[in-house]
């Protein structure tokens, strides 16, 4: 099992001043082997931070990246590399992630040049054989990227994660820089070489529609921290944190008749940003409107109500409807 706990990850810019502000602030996750764990929040939250790090290419400030039970932190050397072999991860812009001057081809088989995997030969048959499977034909290994489409790029990328034989992908915003007609076929290709070598993905992503159709579990992130967590279906039919259901509010809905009414009134502006400032607060209580004076005395802790949330309010609720035993 992949498994995130309690990561944390500062910056500092050159013209900050006061304590270092938190990217990622105590997150924690984990993904097994056969499933699609999802995070989604807004751009800017710190998905991609938690990707990268996630991977190894990031170094958190603190927490720990356990991989079947092991500490990627405490590995050095020949062990490290072995061990991130089973890690491998798809970016965003499929354009940006080749090299321009090096053919598709040699970019798949980079990575077993490096492992040192296999001859010259055997790796030439290697990278045919990925090609094929992510329905790539030889012909496109002697091509460079800029003849390629963006759905044919993306192929090459998940190729290459897949050279290695990984046991976990992250998956980062796989199909936002796709056209619509081609985001359908990676998403199908994707649960198709999951279904057949039972890896298992974590899925950073914005659109929640592309969420609820291809993971089993999500987690929802805002300013750095989880919010929300649980079965896709239980958060989507049942959202527990007022910035989930705002999420899931702004989803577009072509029939008018069908769109969830607006609310009675705007919510409030957003305060000065939170971030680091008021740690010890909820970072949604500004623009929350069911926000308390509990909000902005204390930050709320993961909690259990019908799933993981972390906000005051539905567990108020929960504990005025269930009293408990009386004494």
């Amino acid at each position: 099992m992949l498994v995130c706990e309690d990561l944390v990850k500062t910056y500092r810019t050159r013209r900050s001043v006061g304590p270092a502000r938190p990217a990622v602030d105590g997150v924690s996750l984990g993904v097994a082997p056969g499933e699609t764990f999802a995070l989604v929040g807004e751009s800017g939250c710190g998905k991609t931070t938690v990707a990268r790090m996630a991977v190894g290419l990031l170094r958190p400030a603190s927490g720990r990246i356990l991989l079947e039970g092991r500490d990627l932190a405490r590995m050095r050397g020949r062990e490290l590399m072995t061990l991130r072999r089973q890690v491998q991860i798809v970016f965003q812009d499929p354009a940006g992630a080749l090299d321009p001057r090096q053919t598709v081809g040699g970019a798949v088989a980079e990575p077993l040049l490096l492992h040192r995997l296999g001859g010259p030969s055997w790796r030439r048959r290697e990278t045919e054989r990925l090609f094929r499977q992510v329905g790539l034909g030889p012909r496109e290994m002697g091509r460079f990227p800029h003849q390629l489409s963006g759905g044919q790029k993306q192929r090459v990328l998940i190729a290459r994660a897949l050279s290695l034989r990984p046991r976990y992908i992250i998956l980062d915003e796989p199909v936002s820089a796709l056209d619509v007609s081609v985001r359908a076929q990676i998403l199908n290709l994707l649960a198709a070489i999951q279904a057949e070598l039972g890896l298992g993905y974590l899925l950073i992503s914005h659109d929640l529609a592309v969420v609820r159709n291809v993971a089993s579990r999500a987690a929802v992130m805002h300013r750095g921290r989880l919010v929300e967590e649980g079965p896709v279906e239980e958060v989507w039919s049942r959202p527990a944190h007022p910035y989930t259901r705002a999420l899931l509010k702004a989803i577009p809905v072509p029939d008018p008749a069908l769109r969830p009414e607006p609310p009675s009134s705007p919510p409030p502006e957003p305060e000065a940003d939170p971030v680091g400032a008021r740690a010890d607060s909820c970072l949604y209580e500004s623009l929350c409107p069911r926000s308390a004076r509990l909000c902005r005395r204390r930050r709320p802790r993961p909690e259990r109500a019908d799933h993981w949330v972390a906000c005051h309010y539905p567990l108020i609720l929960r504990r005025r409807d269930d009293p408990g035993p009386p004494r």
